[in-house]
């Protein structure tokens, strides 16, 4: 499993240059949050050239891809590729989310002659609806393979203020039902705002560790 994920806005091409160079364990092209809604269509046609590249220099290649429905099934038209490992699903709320998502995979997996499950899902929990049905949407599908959560978006969700209280509970309700639905929990139960203070990081991720998330 990845120890360390590396985000990046696949129209970046001077990000995307070096990104074999940054020693992480996998590249998440993203083509949700850094990606304007109007350049959406150019990010699409982008991401092949982007995902060989990645492929071809030996890296684990992830995409993030848009979950309302329209831009969803439109993403996957383009993501389910070779050289693709995992679908990265932002703001995932639901089994039924994972459910749709697994079959639109299989369609085009068969269409495309690519083994069937060979492309894996990592839900993003992002809100408090998430948080309730984590042990579903862990359940979901076989082609789960971790799961991240988005503790700054759960607070907005929340109306609530950072708190290393309510950040442990939620992280730990999280790796809980990964480790129990047997897949794997990248989990950091810290708000990441000022990514050059390392110290606050470590602290942040031995947090995660000691709460059994991996990474």
């Amino acid at each position: 499993m990845w120890r360390s994920l590396l985000f990046m806005p696949v129209l970046e091409e001077r990000f995307l240059a070096k990104a074999a160079e940054r020693g992480a364990d996998a590249i998440v092209l993203d083509l949700e949050a850094s990606i304007a809604a109007a350049r959406k269509d150019e990010a699409r046609a982008a991401l092949a050239p982007a995902v060989e590249r990645l492929h071809a220099a030996g890296q684990d290649v992830l995409v993030r891809i848009n979950m309302p429905w329209r831009p969803a099934l439109k993403d996957l038209e383009y993501a389910v590729r070779p050289g693709v490992t995992a679908l990265a699903l932002p703001g995932c709320a639901s089994a039924a989310q994972v459910v749709a998502v697994d079959a639109c995979i299989g369609e085009l997996e068969a269409e495309r002659n690519l083994p069937h499950g060979g492309i894996r899902l990592v839900p993003l929990i992002e809100s408090a609806r998430g948080v309730r049905d984590a042990d579903g949407i862990l359940r979901a599908s076989d082609r789960i393979a971790a799961v991240g959560f988005g503790i700054e978006d759960y607070l907005a969700d929340m109306a609530a203020r950072p708190s290393i209280e309510l950040q442990t509970m939620t992280g730990l309700a999280v790796a809980e039902a990964a480790r129990a639905a047997g897949v794997v929990p990248l989990i950091v139960p810290e708000t990441l705002g000022n990514l050059e203070d390392l110290d606050a990081f470590e602290a942040a991720a031995e947090r995660g560790r000691r709460m059994g998330s991996e990474g």
